[in-house]
C-alpha cells in the first residue's frame, strides 16, 4: 500500500482598516476593521484573537491623513494578511461673514470694528490699518480705537486665521471730525 499525504493549507483571509475622517480638534472616530475570506459561513467569531486598529493621529493632530495600522488577528484556519488604512483630518477654512462697516466718530470719542467669521476653532484675529500696518496687541474679533484723532482715519481690516489658512476682510473706514474751534 502506498501513503497519501494530504496538505490542508489555511484559507487567505484579509482584515483592513476601515478609512475615516474627522474634523480637526474632535476625538478620533471608533477605528473599525472588515474582513474579506472567510469560508464555510464563519466570521469573526472564529478568530482567536481580534483586530486591533490604531493610529497616532489625536485629537491635536493637524489636518492632513495619518496611518490606520491594524494587527493582531489570529486564526487556526485562516492565513492572515493585514491592511492598512488611513484617517484624514479635516478643517474648516476661515470665513469672513460680516465685515467691519464704516465708522464716523468725532475725536477724542472711540471707535469700534468688529467681525464675525466662522471655520473651525480656534480661530485667530489680527486687525491692519491701511492694510498693511499690523496694530500691535488687536488679536480679538472686535477692535476698538479709543480716543480717536485725526491720524487714526482710514482703513482697518483683519485677517482672521485656523490650521485650515486665513480669510481677509474688506477694510472698512473711520472717519474721525473734528469740530470747529474758536481762536483768537
Amino acid at each position: 500500500t502506498a501513503g497519501v499525504n494530504l496538505v490542508v493549507n489555511p484559507a487567505p483571509l484579509t482584515v483592513t482598516a476601515q478609512n475615516q475622517s474627522r474634523l480637526y480638534g474632535t476625538a478620533n472616530p471608533v477605528l473599525t476593521v472588515g474582513y474579506s475570506g472567510f469560508v464555510n459561513g464563519e466570521t469573526a467569531a472564529v478568530l482567536l484573537t481580534a483586530a486591533l486598529a490604531t493610529t497616532p493621529a489625536d485629537v491635536n493632530s493637524l489636518p492632513g491623513s495619518y496611518p490606520v495600522t491594524v494587527g493582531g488577528a489570529s486564526a487556526a484556519n485562516y492565513a492572515i494578511t493585514h491592511v492598512n488604512g488611513t484617517l484624514t483630518v479635516t478643517a474648516d477654512g476661515p470665513a469672513v461673514t460680516l465685515p467691519p462697516t464704516n465708522v464716523t466718530v468725532i475725536a477724542t470719542s472711540n471707535a469700534t470694528f468688529s467681525v464675525t467669521a466662522t471655520g473651525t476653532a480656534p480661530l485667530a484675529y489680527q486687525w491692519f490699518f491701511n492694510a498693511t500696518n499690523a496694530l500691535a496687541g488687536a488679536t480679538n474679533a472686535s477692535l476698538t480705537v479709543t480716543n480717536a484723532q485725526p491720524a487714526h482715519a482710514g482703513g482697518y481690516s483683519v485677517v482672521v486665521t485656523n490650521v485650515a489658512g486665513s480669510a481677509t476682510s474688506a477694510a472698512a473706514a473711520l472717519t474721525v471730525l473734528v469740530p470747529p474751534s474758536v481762536t483768537g
